[in-house]
């Protein structure tokens, strides 16, 4: 038997987050348009199994109980090109747009004629949104979705 080990603490969580694999609506608060959850063609999307297709006009709103402070969207398209026009709100009523960081973060198309991946994020300054809401300008497949939120 061996001495007790040594108290460690308190530990605090410096934020929560919500990772969204879009294989159904489980997270999603409010979506609107042409979606549809897609398991096929895998390999296009560099063996990404699980996908939110939406097409242009559609939108996705998520919801956190806490402010959110970021957010980090994957997906792919067939075009090099921005895709998705992003806001915020305190209320779901009233959002307020977002500038999104883009990368089209392809390493070329391969062996299997990949489609091009690409990321967006935004990085919130002011602690006080709860909705998040992804409109879509032009045809994409939704990857993953991260909300960093919450914390102190």
């Amino acid at each position: 038997m061996s001495e007790p080990s040594n108290v460690v603490g308190p530990v605090t969580c410096t934020h929560r987050l919500l990772i969204d694999e879009l294989c159904n609506n489980a997270h999603i608060f409010y979506m609107k348009g042409d979606l549809s959850f897609r398991v096929n063609e895998a390999r296009k999307y560099k063996e990404d199994a699980h996908r939110l297709h939406a097409g242009s006009g559609s939108e996705v709103i998520y919801y956190v109980p806490k402010p959110v402070k970021q957010c980090r969207i994957y997906g792919f398209s067939t075009e090099d090109t921005t895709h998705l026009q992003l806001a915020v709100s305190e209320n779901g009523r009233n959002f307020m747009k977002m500038e999104p960081e883009f990368k089209n973060i392809s390493t070329g198309s391969g062996e299997y004629d990949y489609l091009f991946p690409v990321y967006y994020a935004i990085r919130i300054p002011e602690y006080k949104f709860h909705y998040i809401q992804i409109k879509i300008k032009t045809s994409i497949a939704l990857s993953r979705v991260e909300i960093i939120y919450g914390g102190k």
